[in-house]
């Protein structure tokens, strides 16, 4: 058995390993280039493919590895990437089973988290929700806590407006536009505006 690869003629990214002269498999160059040497000792198709599964299960979990020592990701986003990378779904799959069981991909923590930066940053419900649906790949049930809401509605609105009571429907029309870019509740907005026309009337 003729074991080969060379760069695939229309996407220089990709190798194209050739067995007897033949395309079997196409992988992602810049993660496989320097180890499929010891696919040339394989005999036989069905030690090939054993040899070629453990090698890209290697790949997979090094490229896991590689992303998280960079910054948190969730799974979903794991999976993307690698995907992209032309891996396999088992070999995806044993990748991410094997940092879930090292304690490294929480992601009820990595969630939690995430939330707690964006309510930092001054992100409503709304944007949070969605930004959790492209991490996640699912919506997720997120509690509604309407004095949270209202503090930093609050807080928002002292920061970026703080002439609000006296800069007419104009000013007031902008921050209600810029509250709810930020993803909070057009209902929570209007209500917070109220509060702060009885305290200016005061």
């Amino acid at each position: 058995m003729r074991i080969e690869w060379q760069i695939k003629v229309e996407d220089a990214r990709l190798l194209e390993l050739m067995v007897d002269g033949e395309v079997w498999k196409e992988v992602h160059k810049a993660s496989f280039l320097r180890k499929l040497s010891s696919l040339r000792s394989c005999s036989n198709r069905k030690e090939l493919e054993c040899c070629f599964a453990q090698l890209e299960e290697g790949v997979a979990s090094n490229a896991v590895l590689r992303l998280l020592s960079a910054r948190d990701y969730f799974p979903a986003e794991l999976r993307k990437k690698l995907e992209a990378s032309r891996l396999s779904d088992r070999a995806i799959t044993s990748a991410l089973e094997k940092f879930h069981r090292l304690g490294c991909l929480d992601e009820e923590a990595l969630t939690q988290r995430y939330i707690a930066t964006l309510k930092r940053k001054g992100k409503g419900r709304r944007y949070i929700v969605q930004k959790l649906k492209e991490k996640l790949g699912y919506v997720p049930q997120l509690p509604h806590n309407a004095e949270e809401e209202s503090e930093a509605i609050a807080h928002l609105l002292e920061k970026r407006f703080p002439d609000l009571s006296k800069g007419g429907e104009k000013v007031r029309a902008r921050a209600v536009r810029f509250l709810l870019s930020r993803g909070f509740d057009f209902g929570s907005i209007l209500l917070e505006l109220k509060k702060l026309d009885k305290s200016s009337s005061i």
